[in-house]
């Protein structure tokens, strides 16, 4: 009989933080990851001290470099928390999915402003996972035929302010 895998909680990887650079108002941070996910793009994500915790101790925005399990990032702007120290390890988490990437970097995307059909159905935003329904949630958002509805929040942050700089500006 198989075990029941269930069951099993999900453990976050691991990353042993390498080196830390200041550039101007940009970090580029490097870390060796135990094992790398998959499941999603490596960046936008942020490091954890407390896995279980949703506030995380340090933001990456952007993955420029992978090596194996050794990843290059940077994080962009006015950071409000210490940096990482290298020796230092970190629960990592990703916050996009793979289709959220897909959106946030195709510049020929079209997306419009609407007010969510009062259809009885609902979305959820791509990047955040919000509600966008006409009865509760967001009652409006950006619509993409190729990439689906986001909050207007979602759309002045990632799309129009690249704030994670995806776009490469």
């Amino acid at each position: 009989m198989a075990a029941n895998q269930g069951n099993v909680p999900y453990v976050a990887p691991k990353v042993r933080i390498v080196s830390v650079e200041q550039l101007g108002d940009r970090y580029r941070l490097v870390g060796q990851f135990d094992r790398v996910d998959r499941s999603g793009p490596l960046a936008p994500a942020g490091l954890y001290t407390n896995e279980r915790s949703g506030n995380e101790n340090w933001q990456l925005h952007k993955a420029v470099a992978e090596e194996g399990n050794v990843v290059t990032f940077e994080t962009y702007g006015i950071q409000t928390k210490p940096a990482p120290v290298a020796g230092q390890t970190y629960a990592y988490r990703g916050w996009w999915v793979k289709a959220a990437l897909e959106a946030a970097v195709d510049g020929h995307a079209q997306w419009q402003r609407r007010v969510y059909p009062n259809n009885g159905e609902h979305d959820h935003c791509l990047f955040t996972w919000e509600t966008i329904s006409a009865t509760e949630g967001h009652s409006e958002g950006y619509w993409s035929e190729d990439h689906g509805w986001i909050t207007v929040p979602a759309y002045e942050s990632f799309i129009a302010g690249d704030i994670y700089n995806v776009r490469g500006k």
